[in-house]
């Protein structure tokens, strides 16, 4: 499902949030999807975090990781559909 909805309402070179990041599969998907895209992928656990660079191989260029939780994580996705 979020590949359909990142091809429908996401531009090529757009900028997705992931909360929750747990480890990495959807993050890895929003990069094969749009491999022009930026993500951010934020998720509480430190642990999940290093979970989710595994997966991610050479499409981490694309992608950053924070350690925080949702409502204390201010991050500009300016120019994001």
């Amino acid at each position: 499902m979020a590949a359909l909805l990142l091809a429908e309402k996401v531009h090529e070179q757009g900028r997705v949030l992931v909360l929750g990041a747990g480890a990495g599969l959807e993050l890895k998907v929003c990069c094969l999807v749009r491999p022009d895209g930026r993500f951010v992928g934020v998720d509480p656990s430190a642990d999940m975090l290093a979970l989710a660079r595994q997966p991610l191989g050479e499409l981490s260029a694309q992608v950053e990781l924070r350690e925080s939780y949702s409502d204390a994580t201010p991050v500009e996705l300016k120019g994001s559909e």
